[in-house]
């Protein structure tokens, strides 16, 4: 990415502080794209919330707000996980995005716990710009047990290299837009930064340069599927079926949805996070293994109020886990209710009702920083 009183973006580079326990968020950068976009066949530009070639596996793993390393996956997390210098929550409460206790889903928890949302920014992470599979040990599926095409497990997102595409240029005071998906939803918040590329991609120097959220709403820009087709949401290059290319969304299909803000309790100090907009259900996974993921008209089975209906998915508002509840547990579970079965790869015929498909568009002031060349990073906690 660039700025010249133009900054350009010269790529995007993408990191996710994982939940505390083995369960992980996952989501990727749509515009500006992502340097792992040169190992997904095909072009992207409109893909909504899919995982190509495993694109949304770049992320940290075992991070809890507190703890000064992240401790990757594993059994013995529990309820302080493998760290016993935790962090006190800070998030306050119009910004939680998980509600649920463990034990009662009729039961609002006392506290936030030590998810990295709990205290945006606050957690460690092993790379700035992701991990290949979460961490250098390899876990389960979907928790940091599956690097992304061409990638080893453990691979920093900050040694994947350019894109060859041309760059995307921000100009100084401008305001710019950022589209991202999500496919794997366990709510929490996010934020933006820059890097000068000619400094050194540290967790640091991204956290000196956070971006400005302009105005006080985001949008959600539709994105039908390819010639109305339904398709899976991670598919391995070359497998039968697998769409090799989807037209740019149209600006003109979005809707306009409340910007939630956090700026209290955060790091930086005094910079802005934004909310997750998109609440998961409720329950104990949030929707994830196709059990409780289709949450129909009903706002009350959602962690918190959808903003307003799908317009994708008859019926149901916009919420719910996504795509990856259908093969979180890939490759020897594909629920019945996506239209697979055990140790089957199933035709998905039913992931349309768990498909969140839209991208999410966050409007951004450029800063006033030299001209030049810039690395992007997204970090959602």
């Amino acid at each position: 990415m660039r700025v010249q009183q133009l900054l350009p973006m010269f790529l995007q580079s993408v990191v996710f502080a994982a939940l505390a326990a083995t369960s992980t968020g996952h989501m990727w950068t749509v515009d500006p794209p992502p340097r792992a976009a040169a190992y997904v066949p095909g072009s992207v530009p409109g893909s909504a919330a899919s995982c190509f070639a495993g694109i949304c596996y770049w992320f940290n793993e075992g991070c809890t707000i507190g703890c000064p390393n992240c401790t990757g996956p594993g059994a013995g997390l529990g309820p302080h996980g493998n760290c016993t210098q935790q962090g006190k929550a800070t998030l306050p409460d119009y910004a939680r995005t998980v509600w649920y206790d463990g034990v009662d889903p009729t039961k609002k928890r006392e506290e936030c716990g030590i998810n990295p949302w709990c205290a945006p920014g606050s957690s460690p992470v092993f790379n700035p710009c992701g991990v290949a599979g979460g961490s250098k040990k390899a876990g389960v599926p979907g928790a940091g047990g599956t690097p992304p095409f061409r990638s080893r497990q453990g691979d920093h997102g900050t040694d994947l290299p350019e894109l060859k595409r041309k760059k995307t240029l921000w100009k100084v005071g401008d305001v710019a837009e950022i589209s991202w998906a999500v496919i794997a939803n366990h709510g929490g918040g996010y934020q933006y930064r820059l890097c000068p590329k000619s400094s050194p991609q540290t967790e640091e120097c991204f956290q000196n340069m956070p971006l400005d959220f302009y105005g006080d709403e985001q949008f959600i820009q539709w994105v039908p599927p390819p010639n109305g087709k339904l398709y899976q949401a991670y598919i391995d290059p070359g497998f039968p079926g697998a769409p090799t290319n989807f037209p740019a969304p149209d600006p003109k299909n979005r809707t306009a949805i409340p910007l939630v803000k956090v700026n209290t309790g955060v790091v930086p100090k005094g910079s802005t996070w934004a909310r997750n907009p998109i609440p998961a259900c409720v329950g104990a996974t949030g929707g994830a293994f196709g059990t409780d993921n289709v949450c129909d008209n009903n706002s009350s089975n959602y962690q918190f109020p959808p903003a307003i209906a799908d317009h994708m998915r008859s019926g149901k508002l916009l919420g719910g886990f996504g795509a990856s509840s259908c093969y979180g547990g890939a490759p020897t579970y594909f629920p019945p209710n996506c239209g697979g079965s055990a140790a089957v790869f199933g035709p998905f015929d039913k992931m349309w009702d768990h498909m969140l498909q839209f991208n999410i568009v966050d409007k951004i002031v450029v800063p006033k920083v030299p001209a030049g060349e810039y690395i992007m990073s997204a970090r959602w906690d």
